[in-house]
């Protein structure tokens, strides 16, 4: 029979053992938090301009937030507009998504719209409602579990497209 002594150092080994094999076997996913910024110029005088949030051919997994904000070109375009998604998305498979207006105020929210996640061309374009030249400022941040190179890919990967004409599909974002 084990002293009691034996017994407590067996059972923690046999406890570190489990807790090794546990976690290694976890690591087939990982949480990917990311956050980063990107920006372009929309022209003066010419309506019915969009830009698309071009993200990688990747799985995405959890939550997206898009803030943009403007300042002044040739019209005053300030404050902020946000647009939460809860996504589930398989390249070429299964698609789920919500969407919420938590925060929408200030010039910025009468100028600008952020469209919903587009499954097939892995983007959301952000239509620019009005003709003036306008900085458009766009931070996306979100928690995504994916491998980390799918979640490193989404990281440096994430774009914004060429402007585009293209005729919004509503006039403006209200808080709910």
């Amino acid at each position: 029979m084990l002293k009691p002594k034996k017994r407590k150092l067996k059972r923690k080994f046999f406890g570190l053992i489990l807790i090794l094999f546990f976690n290694f076997s976890s690591y087939s996913q990982a949480n990917g938090p990311f956050d980063l910024t990107l920006s372009t110029l929309f022209p003066q005088g010419v309506a019915n301009q969009a830009v698309n949030i071009q993200f990688p051919s990747v799985p995405l997994w959890g939550w997206l937030e898009v803030t943009v904000t403007s300042g002044y070109s040739n019209q005053l375009s300030i404050g902020k507009l946000t647009k939460r998604y809860q996504i589930g998305h398989n390249v070429g498979g299964y698609f789920t998504q919500k969407t919420e207006i938590p925060e929408a105020f200030g010039d910025v929210a009468n100028q600008w719209l952020i469209g919903d996640f587009n499954h097939d061309t892995n983007s959301i374009p952000i239509y620019h409602l009005v003709g003036t030249s306008n900085f458009l400022i766009v931070e996306i941040e979100g928690l995504i579990v994916s491998s980390a190179a799918d979640i490193n890919l989404i990281k440096t990967g994430t774009t914004l497209s060429a402007l585009q004409t293209v005729v919004s599909p509503s006039t403006r974002h209200y808080t709910g």
